[in-house]
């Protein structure tokens, strides 16, 4: 069976791990001995000796909680056409370290400017809260991240091929970086309410590690995967435009400074305190949550559609059966298509995991050929030698990965597209015309 990946690829993806791993390690080494500050002022402050405890493992832990769950939701978004898993490792990676480094040394400088024209101006504290953590915050993290997810695009640009990958995408490299941040946010927290206990002092609400729990795992843990989701959004977007690499840039900007308005509008919500209890942040949340889960549902839905018409003019052509197309479409099928692939091979004295990987790669090059189709036809490149090479490519692959599992008894037509054109949009004969 024949490689998904090139050497290029390979050692860029390898070389980002890399990155990727080091700054997490660094960041969580700045975590650390920012906590360790946090516990020698205490100590200096008081009269008594607080003990250092492992509250960066605690602090871990916590934020396993949400990161888990909003990364089981991401991976049901992304069942119907999965991305492999080096995309999950580099965006996770990417928003967990180098976004979190990015943001550490950002917001500081942000900061440390800030505090200077605020000498300068004699700017008030609240004017100075805003400035920092809504508008600094929001556009030094989101860029942090948004840059994550446009090389992700263009160093693995054959699995960002839609507006749902670059959701996809978003959302991880967004979970990453509130994973590594939530860290800092609950070892504080324990640190506090531990001292506090210590003293024999009554804890402040708002200090609690419950307290601090509620607020960013249960109440509002979608905001950095969700904000970041708006650039992946429009990077997505890019990839069904002629022009992907410019309009990747141009796109995700968009994406990007909208990203960085939603985050900075619920920084500024907290600093205000704005919807501070938490059923009025639900209340403040829940649109937000449900405009994102339509969009996304809107988004998976269209992308099916597209799909299933583009496999359409294959079935037309003959190279792929309606059976097929059935099978694809829905992932039970796609389970039973599998295991009656490893079935069928082992039936002729094969070995059955073949069969069955062999059927998971047509499966996936069956979507991705549907899809392409479609896209190729909206933007008018069917015509082209590229687009044709990569059909012609795809095609071979899918007939090849065919054989392994099941007796071709002929040698399908020429695909759509491959004949000469008639009068009118190139690309679309000789199928049925404009969708």
């Amino acid at each position: 069976m024949p490689s998904r990946w090139s050497a290029g690829p390979i050692t860029a993806s390898i070389v980002i791990v890399v990155i990727c791993l080091v700054t997490f390690v660094i960041s969580i080494e700045i975590i650390s001995d920012g906590l360790q500050r946090i516990i020698d002022s205490a100590n200096r402050r008081s009269s008594l000796d607080y003990p250092n405890s492992p509250k960066l493992m605690k602090g871990a832990l916590l934020a396993l909680v949400p990161a888990f769950v909003i990364g089981l939701i991401v991976w049901s978004i992304d069942r119907w056409e999965p991305e492999p898993a080096i995309v999950y490792v580099i965006a996770l990676g990417w928003g967990g370290g180098v976004s979190i480094l990015i943001a550490f040394f950002g917001n500081r400088w942000w900061s440390e400017m800030i505090s200077q024209w605020q000498r300068e101006f004699g700017w008030d504290g609240k004017t100075v809260q805003v400035l920092k953590i809504a508008v600094g915050a929001g556009v030094v993290e989101e860029l942090a991240k948004g840059l994550g997810v446009l090389l992700v695009f263009f160093v693995l640009k054959k699995y960002v091929n839609g507006p749902l990958d670059g959701i996809v995408l978003g959302l991880l490299t967004g979970v990453g970086f509130a994973f590594t941040e939530n860290i800092l946010y609950f070892g504080r927290a324990s640190i506090v309410e531990d001292f506090y206990e210590y003293a024999q002092q009554e804890i402040p609400k708002g200090s609690t590690v419950g307290w601090i729990f509620l607020m960013r795992a249960v109440l509002t843990p979608f905001i950095h995967p969700l904000a970041t989701a708006i650039t992946g959004l429009f990077v997505g977007m890019a990839a069904t435009q002629r022009n992907q690499n410019a309009c990747a840039v141009v796109f995700g900007f968009v994406g990007y400074v909208l990203a960085a308005f939603l985050h900075g509008l619920h920084n500024y919500s907290s600093v205000v305190g704005f919807a501070s209890e938490p059923g009025q942040r639900i209340l403040l949340q829940l649109p937000l949550y449900v405009g994102a889960g339509a969009l996304i549902y809107t988004t998976a839905r269209l992308q099916r559609r597209a799909t299933l018409w583009g496999l359409g003019e294959y079935a037309a052509a003959g190279w792929v059966s309606r059976n097929e197309i059935a099978m694809v479409m829905s992932l039970s099928n796609r389970r039973q298509g599998r295991a009656w692939a490893s079935a069928s091979v082992a039936k002729r004295g094969g070995v059955p995991a073949d069969g069955r990987r062999a059927m998971k790669r047509f499966q996936t090059e069956l979507i991705q050929l549907g899809y392409s189709r479609s896209v190729n036809v909206d933007r008018r490149t069917a015509h082209t030698a590229a687009a044709r090479r990569q059909e012609m490519e795809h095609l071979d692959l899918i007939t090849r990965l065919r054989r392994v599992f099941a007796e071709v008894q002929k040698p399908p037509p020429a695909p759509p597209g491959s004949r000469p054109y008639p009068a009118g949009p190139p690309g679309q004969w000789p199928y049925g015309g404009v969708r």
